[in-house]
């Protein structure tokens, strides 16, 4: 019994050694890609250049197919590999990726096909992590390769259907009915029930044979499938959360020179989804796409530092670029390298050895600091996105409003408009919100098409208690069951709204709304009942103002932020520069004043900072800073400081250490 114990406490001084190690100064690293046709030679090379490139992790894809070939396990490959990242300082994110067929299924099946299939890769499961856990090497067991991708193709089988059945038994019964149909998103939420049921299936096996290291997983595509995960459910089973983001595949919804803008949103959200854990860029793109992705693109070296570096600076512990090399054979041959065929270096590898060179240098100071955000949140519903695939596939059209991803163009829309003032917003999921924390917060539901009736009594006790609400677009026009809420006699949100919606009328693919705001395809129109008018046109009201309680409700339901979208922004930066003053003017790092295409993130610790800012507008540019510090260092990029202003020319950045 002694020995149990002494065995137990020694574990968990290796855990905590091993998270202070790896997830307390950041590091940068790349995938090593291992497939059969490698020689030891060939594999101890790659790890040789992230040794000699500063990258202290590598993640390595445990292919099933190559391990359970022929009659006995062969790991010869992989003990290649972890041997060689023991000789060079590299510690393993070992990533289970049971035998699937190499030619056609790139990324790995999301669920298992069958019971039986589902026993297979338990066995998969226990032999690998049995082989690896003793490695010196290894730091974290990846679950999972990108959960969540597929998650709306969905196919039954035996082993869904008993879950499924297990899942309907235990659903609580609603207290809300208000006696019209409703429609049916069961198939939806339980894909995200099974998703982390599986999820936790494997995490179980994993802490049987290895109680000691970490486990981690990496949403894909995290904008177009923000309703397919449990950030709840992961917090219980991972140790860190990851994200996959290539910009060739994951960035339709952005322009290219929107990239280092949704770099900061992406990271935000992952930010948010791992709650009490921390998170990591599993994935990041490393080289040029020929075939893969939607959009053909290369990232060059200062994009690559841009991306890094505003990643960090919005809190991840961990960068790893999806690859080091590139695999050589059949789908994605000769793609997302970071080297060159000839194993030489990149603009992109040397890009990143520089900022890997920085965070040794700075890694301590960086380590104790957080994530400087401004007390603004944009909130998402996962029913919002039920309701938006249901409208899209039943009445396909062209019009941006009726797309598919309608939802997350509005929320990255607001979130650009509020970051040009230098200050990010949190981003997060309307059961994720505290909403008991009201004084000085604003909440922003933009486009948010659903919002579930539980909800609608926090939205007035959060206003009521000092919280300001920014409503804009068709939010709310759905509850969790589809039906229509302003149809509600009375409106359930009335009292604290002051007013209520009248009715939409299309009016144009674009149009204007006041003296700068533009409307997208439909004007909403409002009948106060106390509240303020702030927008009216030909005698309809188009927006309003109403103070409750200790708060107030800024309410525009016409789609601005899908007016704004790849339009022109300065119309509603200008509102919410406005309507967030207060809530931006207490962010201790920001910009003097909103600059559109400035990107600005950072950390900050009691005694110093890193602020990283980078220049879109397409132009050379002088910004001034607002913040608790006098000196700022320039640890990466061209810019030039000058007391607290920096000047960057077109498409260049600066990282600073600020004291």
């Amino acid at each position: 019994m002694v020995r149990r114990i002494l065995f137990f406490l020694a574990c968990l001084l290796f855990c905590h050694s091993a998270d202070a190690q790896f997830f307390g100064q950041p590091v940068i690293g790349a995938q090593v890609f291992v497939e059969p046709g490698q020689t030891a030679e060939d594999i101890d090379e790659f790890f040789s250049i992230l040794e000699r490139n500063h990258m202290k992790v590598a993640r390595i894809r445990m292919f099933g197919a190559h391990i359970f070939r022929g009659d006995n396990p062969d790991y010869s490959l992989y003990d290649a590999a972890f041997d060689s990242a023991e000789r060079h300082g590299v510690k393993i994110f070992a990533t289970l990726f049971p035998t699937t067929d190499e030619l056609h299924d790139v990324g790995g099946f999301k669920f298992p096909h069958s019971k039986q299939h589902l026993q297979e890769i338990d066995e998969y499961v226990r032999n690998v992590v049995k082989h690896f856990k003793d490695h010196p090497a290894l730091s974290v067991w990846v679950l999972q390769n990108e959960p969540g991708f597929k998650a709306f193709r969905f196919t039954d089988t035996d082993l869904s259907d008993e879950v499924k059945a297990q899942w309907l038994k235990s659903l609580p019964k609603t207290d809300y009915d208000n006696g019209f149909l409703k429609a049916d998103f069961v198939n939806e939420r339980f894909v995200t029930y099974y998703t982390l049921w599986y999820l936790k299936h494997i995490a179980d096996i994993v802490i049987a044979e290895d109680p000691v290291h970490g486990r981690h997983v990496n949403p894909f595509q995290i904008m177009g499938y923000m309703s397919a995960h449990d950030y709840d459910g992961y917090e219980s089973i991972l140790t860190s959360l990851g994200l996959s983001m290539h910009y060739a595949s994951h960035f339709a919804i952005f322009n290219e020179n929107e990239y280092t803008m949704a770099t900061s949103l992406m990271n935000d959200i992952i930010r948010s989804g791992a709650r009490s854990n921390p998170y990591w860029v599993t994935e990041i793109q490393a080289g040029n796409v020929m075939a893969s992705g939607r959009t053909p693109y290369c990232p060059p070296g200062n994009h690559v530092s841009q991306y890094l570096w505003t990643s960090l600076a919005r809190g991840a512990k961990g960068i790893m670029f999806w690859t080091l090399n590139p695999r050589a054979a059949v789908q994605e041959a000769g793609e997302w390298g970071l080297i060159d065929y000839l194993r030489g270096d990149t603009d992109r590898l040397l890009a990143a050895r520089k900022v890997a060179l920085a965070l040794e240098e700075h890694g301590d100071q960086i380590e104790k600091m957080k994530p400087v955000s401004a007390p603004i949140t944009i909130l998402y519903s996962h029913e919002s996105f039920y309701v938006e695939r249901f409208n899209a596939r039943a009445y396909p059209s062209d019009k941006e409003a009726r797309k598919i991803d309608c939802v997350e163009k509005a929320l990255s829309t607001a979130y650009a408009a509020i970051s040009a003032n230098g200050v990010c917003p949190e981003v997060c999921e309307l059961k994720a919100f505290d909403w008991n924390n009201a004084q000085g917060r604003v909440v922003v539901l933009p486009d948010c098409l659903a919002v579930p009736s539980k909800y609608w009594n926090k939205i007035r006790e959060f206003v009521d208690a000092g919280g300001k609400l920014i409503i804009t677009g068709r939010s709310m026009y759905y509850d969790e069951n589809m039906f229509c809420v302003p149809m509600y006699r009375p409106f359930p949100l009335a009292d604290c709204f002051g007013a209520e919606l009248k009715e939409y009328k299309a009016t144009a693919d674009y149009f204007p709304i006041g003296d700068n705001l533009i409307g997208h395809l439909w004007r909403g129109v409002i009948k106060p009942n106390g509240a303020e008018v702030i927008l009216s046109k030909n005698g309809e009201v188009l927006g309003t103002r109403n103070q409750y309680g200790k708060g107030s409700v800024v309410w525009v339901p016409t789609p601005i932020e899908l007016g704004a979208y790849h339009q022109d922004m300065s119309g509603l930066e200008a509102f919410y520069t406005k309507e967030c003053k207060d809530a931006i003017e207490v962010t201790p790092i920001r910009l003097v004043k909103p600059v559109n295409g400035i990107v600005l993130a950072a950390l900050k610790s009691e005694t110093s900072a890193l602020v990283v800012i980078t220049n879109k507008t397409g132009d050379k540019k002088t910004v001034k800073l607002m913040m608790p510090f006098k000196e700022a260092e320039i640890i990466d990029g061209n810019g030039k400081i000058n007391g607290h202003s920096v000047s960057l020319a077109a498409d260049d950045f600066v990282a600073l250490i600020c004291k």
